[in-house]
């Protein structure tokens, strides 16, 4: 992903890469996967049948560890992976 790509989907500023140290480690993003969705089934060996919701156009967003900490935004990640039918 391009630098400039590298910005939170909520609130536009500038994240950068997890940074690891010698016994701990700093996220400043999430990537959360997401997308438009449709209704479909699972067949399984025994013959039975599984419903699910099957990911057909993927769409990577990226959100910052501040954004991601606030319930109110995190909500809004909820509505965009599984929408409300």
């Amino acid at each position: 992903m391009a630098d400039s790509e590298r910005s939170c989907r909520h609130c536009g500023r500038a994240v950068g890469e997890t940074t690891h140290g010698r016994a701990t480690y700093a996220v400043d993003a999430f990537a959360l996967h997401t997308g438009e969705t449709e209704d479909a089934v699972f067949r399984r060996a025994d013959g039975d049948e599984v419903p699910y919701r099957r990911l057909v156009r993927p769409v990577l967003l990226l959100t910052c560890a501040d954004c991601y900490a606030d319930a109110a935004r995190r909500g809004r990640h909820e509505t965009w992976t599984f929408p409300l039918d």
